[in-house]
């Protein structure tokens, strides 16, 4: 059904990122539910990673990607840190929030009496969007099984967002932050 939010389907462990709402796509179609099917099958991190780059389930950020920025995710990190899609200097190292963002986020993780190293920190979208635009709702809801199921397997106690595609897809609404 085009244009309806569904429900994405919940792991084996019924595990949900808000209390009592299920995570909802903008739409489900074949491919997005292809996605959920490869995430969800993965156990562990080095799995989904892999998984994660072998995608190509959207044609226009394959074909401009250098690579997949899947995250990191330290054993035990009870903060995530969540951005909207990776930038050119994280398409180049295949790291998340490398560039001048990334240096910010450092000091500001530093502030907060923490090392980079013990912070889940990815974002929705695991590929760079051409000239550095925001990432497509399309995009979004094909990728975020990918974010889902890492969420699942860290299982952080914290979730921040950092920018407005991200909040809206974690607090499923479609509102301004303005």
């Amino acid at each position: 059904q085009r244009g309806r939010p569904q429900a994405l389907p919940r792991s084996g462990r019924g595990h949900r990122l808000a209390p009592g709402r299920a995570v909802r796509a903008t739409r489900i179609d074949p491919v997005s539910l292809q996605v959920f099917s490869r995430a969800a099958e993965c156990t562990s991190w080095a799995e989904l990673a892999a998984a994660a780059q072998t995608c190509a389930a959207c044609p226009e950020l394959v074909g401009s990607r250098s690579t997949v920025v899947v995250g990191d995710a330290p054993a035990g990190a009870r903060l995530a840190l969540v951005g909207e899609a990776p930038g050119a200097e994280e398409d180049r190292t295949g790291r998340p929030f490398v560039g001048k963002a990334g240096q910010l986020l450092n000091r500001m993780i530093g502030a907060m009496g923490l090392k980079r190293e013990q912070v889940f920190i990815a974002n929705v979208v695991k590929c760079r969007p051409p000239g550095n635009r925001e990432p497509a709702p399309d995009e979004v809801a094909t990728c975020t099984p990918y974010l889902v199921r890492q969420l699942e397997i860290v299982r952080p106690t914290v979730i921040v967002t950092l920018g407005r595609p991200a909040t809206q897809y974690m607090l499923q609404t479609k509102q301004s932050m303005s």
